[in-house]
């Protein structure tokens, strides 16, 4: 079985972590896979006919400084979900253009994949806006999440400005929408 949910980089590797419109250097202390289970299946409540619920902070996701989440997922109610890292900035977005996740990204993306977020401790906690589609309330809000989690170091700057160059190795991850 191929691994979908591989981690962006292993213990001692760098990493590169979009964030405040710029690259920014960091190495891997640790890292672990959290895996789907009752957790991390979070109910964000009922939604009325057609129907938002505001955008509001994923408190069981919140981070401390020095850790990192690389995110799937997936939800198990018809909803929609907008997903906001920072507060105003929303991830999966063109211009005017907000995309979203529902049951139907399933469909062409069995294995949730273009779900993927990234968070950084108390810099990017993820908020998400809730919408019902249909036009009866929902009882529940249900959605899974799963990925992996990292221990990070902030790197020096001369370790920082060779990975940014390409002189050391580095995965990148983004943290928060790009700003243009």
């Amino acid at each position: 079985m191929e691994d979908y949910y591989k981690p962006i980089a292993k213990m001692g590797e760098n990493l590169l972590v979009w964030s405040g419109n710029a690259w920014h250097g960091y190495v891997i202390d640790y890292q672990e896979h959290l895996p789907l289970a009752s957790p991390s299946i979070i109910d964000f409540g009922a939604v009325a006919a057609s129907g938002t619920v505001a955008s509001s902070l994923v408190a069981s996701l919140q981070l401390e400084l020095g850790y990192l989440i690389q995110m799937w997922m997936k939800p198990l109610d018809d909803i929609e979900i907008v997903l906001w890292l920072v507060q105003g900035q929303q991830r999966f977005r063109i211009r005017d253009t907000g995309f979203r996740v529902s049951i139907f990204t399933g469909i062409d993306d069995p294995h949730w994949l273009t779900t993927e977020f990234a968070a950084i401790g108390t810099i990017h906690d993820p908020y998400l806006e809730i919408r019902n589609p249909s036009a009866y309330a929902l009882a529940t809000s249900l959605i899974a999440f799963w990925g992996n989690k990292y221990i990070i170091k902030k790197a020096d700057v001369k370790l920082e400005a060779a990975m940014l160059s390409g002189d050391k190795p580095a995965s990148r991850i983004v943290a928060e929408a790009k700003i243009a």
